[in-house]
């Protein structure tokens, strides 16, 4: 038999024989590994005996190092506007402007003051304009004047050339020179007035000066009006006798006079024309002998020494306390 192998033993013979057996061991080695794709593939002893038991947790580990700051984001949309606040208190009211603004007036009781002066070259009438830089409230009245040599200069204007003053609702002009007199003014408006001066010079050109004052009026007086009208007639009948007027002292910065208007109809007072004039600071007036047989009515009112007068209307009819 060994000689029939024998005969039949090749090397391809032998290297077919190995291959085939190495195939075999190969089959049976890959029969011993499974791929698992579940659970159901293991046996549940296997199973169970793969799970772990329960077990304490172990302790955290330490906090990692804070990471970088990442980039800023996109800014978002803009919110929806808010409702109104509610309005809040008035404020303090502020102070009174400048009289030098846009439209102001010389305030009442101010003084502005200012210089003139004229060349005279020959005899005759010379006009010289004066201008108020802050107008006055309304034209004065009263003009006043003093000048070297006068004997009775303004009683209102008591100051000087240097130092000049007027009296409230004045204006005043000084001037150290006596040659060419001042001999009137023009209306007195409430932005100036206009001097007037008699040259009688012969010689050279020559320059006259001076200064002036203004002093805006002051307000009216405040004045309550006449509180009584009272007169006695104790016989039988009526005969002439006196009223007696009777009135509280008005509030003013200045000597006042009361100017007291009579009328036989109430309110038939002429207010152009008083009746009578008290002295300065009366505060009562016995008027002469008037009748008694039909009523008298009257009205007083307070003068500043300005001109400035109130405008009250309180009547009073004269009363009898004698009956």
């Amino acid at each position: 038999m060994l000689s029939r192998i024998g005969s039949r033993l090749t090397f391809a013979n032998v290297t077919a024989t190995l291959a085939l057996v190495f195939a075999m061991s190969g089959g049976a080695l890959a029969a011993n590994h499974y791929l698992l794709t579940s659970t159901k593939q293991i046996s549940p002893k296997v199973l169970k005996a793969l799970k772990g038991g329960s077990h304490t947790a172990g302790a955290a580990g330490p906090h990692g190092p804070t990471g970088a700051t990442g980039p800023m984001g996109a800014t978002g949309p803009a919110g929806k506007e808010g409702a109104p606040g509610k309005e809040g208190q008035a404020g303090a009211e502020g102070k009174a402007g400048s009289p030098w603004t846009a439209g102001g007036t010389l305030p009442p009781g101010k003084t502005e003051t200012g210089t003139w002066a004229f060349t005279k070259n020959a005899q005759g009438e010379i006009r010289v304009p004066l201008s108020f830089p802050i107008p006055t409230q309304e034209s004065l009245k009263s003009v006043g004047r003093s000048f070297s040599g006068e004997e009775d200069p303004s009683p209102n204007c008591r100051g000087s050339v240097a130092k000049p003053e007027a009296d409230p609702g004045f204006i005043c002009v000084y001037s150290d020179l006596h040659e060419d007199p001042l001999t009137g003014m023009g209306p007195v408006r409430t932005s100036g007035v206009v001097l007037i001066f008699a040259s009688n010079s012969t010689a050279a050109p020559q320059v006259d000066e001076g200064t002036w004052a203004v002093t805006a009026p002051l307000a009216p007086p405040t004045f309550a009006g006449l509180e009584s009208a009272t007169y006695c007639n104790g016989g039988p009948g009526s005969y002439p006798t006196s009223y007696t007027l009777r009135w509280e002292p008005a509030t003013d910065g200045t000597t006042i006079v009361y100017d007291i208007f009579q009328a036989t109809t109430s309110g038939g007072e002429d207010f152009s024309t008083p009746t009578y004039t008290t002295p300065a600071g009366a505060t009562s007036f016995t008027t002469p002998v008037l009748p008694t047989d039909k009523p008298l009515f009257f009205v007083v009112r307070a003068v500043d020494q300005a001109g400035k007068s109130d405008l009250n209307t309180v009547e009073r009819q004269g009363q009898n306390q004698c009956e």
